[in-house]
């Protein structure tokens, strides 16, 4: 295997990793009403599983992080997130294969 092509795999396992532990901490968080540290850490999670090249997980996370932003009335995180999540695109979902076959 390329050295530099491990390198990145090595580099996304951690970040994915590290994803899933925010992610985690983020649901700790909402499940004790903290909500401004939850959706700091469900923000996280999204810019994380987004630099691995996960799109659906991420926009979860950001729309989790805006839905937590806007719980704590921050007007400014809850409208980046929600941005962010319509951003990404969505390339495969259960509406858009039972459509296609049925």
């Amino acid at each position: 295997m390329d050295k530099s092509f491990a390198k990145v795999i090595r580099s996304r396992l951690a970040h994915l990793c590290e994803a899933d532990e925010a992610y985690a901490r983020a649901e700790t968080h909402r499940m004790r009403k903290r909500h401004q540290q939850a959706a700091k850490q469900y923000e996280q999670s999204a810019d994380l599983y987004r630099s691995c090249g996960l799109g659906l997980l991420a926009k979860a996370g950001y729309a989790a992080a805006a839905a937590a932003y806007e719980h704590v009335e921050d007007a400014d995180g809850s409208e980046r997130c929600a941005l962010r999540s319509k951003s990404l695109p969505t390339y495969w979902d259960e509406s858009y294969h039972d459509a296609k076959w049925g």
